[in-house]
């Protein structure tokens, strides 16, 4: 299992778990139900970019 956490000032604004469900096949599953194929070997920095990609943010908070 892996989580990984966006924190800006102390405050957690994203985050997301993964758990490799099925070895064999090399597919995690997401805290919110999508599925991730990833290859062990590549390493955990590529499957918490994989992760992070799976969030929706909503909403732009900047103003030009």
């Amino acid at each position: 299992m892996m989580t990984v956490y966006i924190t800006i000032r102390n405050k957690t604004i994203f985050a997301r778990t993964v758990v490799n469900r099925i070895k064999e096949t090399g597919c995690y599953i997401c805290d919110d139900g999508s599925k991730i194929k990833h290859n062990p070997d590549d390493g955990a920095v590529k499957l918490a970019i994989k992760a992070l990609k799976t969030i929706k943010e909503v909403g732009a908070r900047c103003q030009k």
